[in-house]
C-alpha cells in the first residue's frame, strides 16, 4: 500500500499495483507505512471540545427526571400522559421545555 499525506492533514491510500494512482493530487506527499501509523493515531486521539461539551450535555440532559420519564415510556403512553397533564400554559411550557432539551441534544448529533 502507497500511503500520502494530503494537504490539510488528511490521509490516502492507494494499493501498490498503481490501480488507483489516478487519485493522488497535485500536493499530497508520500509517507512511510510508519509515519502513516503514527498520524493515523493521533488523528483520533482527542476529542475536540464541542464533542466533550456534547458528551457532558448529553449526560446532563440524562439526569433531568421529566426527559427520563419520557424516555422510558411507549409512544402511546407519551400521547395519553401529554392528553392527562398538559391542560394549562404552565404545564405546556413545562413539557415544551422538556422537549427542546432532547432536541438541543439530538439535534447536535445529526
Amino acid at each position: 500500500m502507497k500511503r500520502y499525506k494530503v494537504p490539510g492533514g488528511g490521509l490516502h491510500s492507494v494499493p501498490d499495483d498503481g490501480s488507483q494512482d489516478s487519485t493522488i493530487t497535485a500536493g499530497m506527499v508520500a509517507i512511510s507505512e510508519a509515519q502513516f501509523q503514527t498520524m493515523s493515531e493521533t488523528a483520533v486521539e482527542a476529542p475536540g471540545a464541542a464533542d466533550v461539551k456534547l458528551a457532558a450535555d448529553a449526560t446532563a440532559a440524562r439526569q433531568y427526571t421529566k426527559l427520563q420519564a419520557l424516555i422510558n415510556m411507549t409512544p402511546a403512553q407519551v400521547q395519553a400522559w401529554v392528553i392527562a397533564n398538559v391542560t394549562t400554559l404552565s404545564a405546556a411550557q413545562d413539557a415544551i421545555t422538556t422537549l427542546a432539551v432532547a432536541v438541543s441534544i439530538l439535534g447536535r448529533k445529526l
